[in-house]
Order: C-alpha cells, then sequence, then structure tokens
C-alpha cells in the first residue's frame, strides 16, 4: 500500500511536469483520520508509536501526516512541531495565491494560514489551542472486552491534550513526553484539567450545534459527577 501510494504521488507530480504547471501548483498530503486497526474481532495494522485507531479521539485517531510542497519553498525543507489543524488549509491555500475571499466565507473559517512556516517565520504564527469532537458512542476493538468508548471532545493546549470524555471521565496527557497516551496527568494536574474543562465546556456550547452534542442524547446525564454542561436551551422529554 505504501508503494502504491508513493507511485500514485509520483504520477501526479509528472504529470504536472510535463504539463507544465508543476511551478504553479501547491500540493498538500494529508489524511483525516488515523488507519483502521482492527474491527470485527481482527486487527491487522497499528498506528505504533500511538494510540487507538480512527474514529478515537487519541493520537492514533486524529494526528495525521501534513505536507505542503510549492515552487518557491522547495528551496528549503523544515519540520514543524507545532500542533496545527486541517482546518487551517483553506486559509494557507488562499494565502498561497495571494488572494483574499469574502468576508462572509472567511467568518465561516475556524482555522487559521500556515504562511508563517511555509515563509520559514514560524514566530508569526500565533498558536492557540485545538479543539476536536467526537458525538458518537463506538466499541474499542483495541482493548480487550471491546469497552464503549462515550463521545468525547478533546482540547490540545501547548504540550497538553485534555480527553473529556462525556460520561464525566478526563484524561490529561503530555504528548510532547508521552506521545503514546499511557500516563494519565489528571490526579497529578488538577488545577490545569479544572481550567481546560472550562474552555472545553465554554468551545462545546458555542461551537458544537445541538444535534452533535450528547446534550441531545437522552442517555446523557448532565447530573453525573464532573459532567459538562448543557448547552442553553437544550431541551430533554424522558
Amino acid at each position: 500500500m505504501i508503494r502504491a501510494l508513493d507511485d500514485s504521488v509520483g504520477a501526479i507530480s509528472a504529470v504536472l511536469e510535463d504539463l507544465g504547471i508543476a511551478d504553479d501548483t501547491v500540493i498538500v498530503f494529508t489524511s483525516d483520520n488515523g488507519a483502521n486497526c482492527g474491527k470485527k474481532g481482527a486487527r491487522w495494522t497499528s498506528n505504533q508509536p500511538l494510540r487507538g485507531q480512527k474514529a478515537q479521539v487519541f493520537e492514533g485517531g486524529i494526528r495525521v501526516p501534513l505536507i505542503v510542497s510549492y515552487a518557491n519553498g522547495r528551496e528549503f525543507g523544515d519540520w514543524v512541531e507545532q500542533p496545527v489543524s486541517l482546518e487551517d488549509i483553506a486559509p494557507t491555500l488562499v494565502a498561497l495565491c495571494g488572494h483574499t475571499v469574502p468576508s462572509e466565507i472567511q467568518s465561516q473559517w475556524t482555522g487559521q494560514s500556515l504562511l508563517p512556516f511555509l515563509q520559514q517565520k514560524p514566530k508569526t504564527f500565533i498558536p492557540r489551542p485545538l479543539f476536536i469532537h467526537e458525538p458518537y458512542y463506538r466499541p474499542d476493538p483495541l482493548t480487550a472486552g471491546r469497552p464503549m468508548l462515550t463521545p468525547a471532545t478533546v482540547m490540545i493546549d501547548g504540550k497538553y491534550k485534555l480527553i473529556a470524555f462525556h460520561d464525566g471521565v478526563t484524561r490529561l496527557y503530555d504528548i510532547e513526553s508521552d506521545i503514546g497516551e499511557n500516563q494519565d496527568l489528571t490526579s497529578s494536574l488538577p488545577e490545569r484539567v479544572s481550567e481546560m474543562k472550562r474552555r472545553v465546556a465554554q468551545w462545546r456550547v458555542s461551537q458544537v450545534p445541538a444535534r452533535y452534542d450528547t446534550s441531545a442524547n437522552p442517555d446523557y446525564n448532565p447530573a453525573a459527577k464532573d459532567a459538562l454542561p448543557m448547552p442553553a436551551g437544550a431541551l430533554f422529554v424522558r
């Protein structure tokens, strides 16, 4: 599969050269999620050293490659450690093209341009927390007994990653020193957990439509210990 993928990318690059438009083309290589490692009792691949797989909020499910190639950037190559999001691709491509888009479109964007990294000016990029929302209940085929993973919201702020499962369970990881998410820091850093949970709750209320939030799920119990708050106006019928 790796060889087939490499051949395919090479074929696209060759056609761009043959057409004489390679220097006017930006190539973005990425993925929307990590590999699906196991299903129906079988396990056929691994995201090691990352934990988890597709449809999970562990790094194995959400951390993906992002490679950008364009004419003015080929004279240097750089490895960027700053976590970014697929939401950043549209603003980046518009900036690379030197264009602007109407304000009504910009107002819908939640990403920001990665041009500072592509122009080797990383200090002009303003870091911000990243949020990821998984609204579904899913079995975990990679864990013995296939336990059910509840919906979760993630916040990545610098080296810290908070997973707030909607059943009240919270996990905190230092993904710089513990990329495999083996050591839960929740009990050792309670103040950081509390602050990040507060910001996660605010983000959910402001950004997640009711149909994608467990506030619309009759099995969600807002009175449970450490449960995140319901969005205003949520209606329950039991």
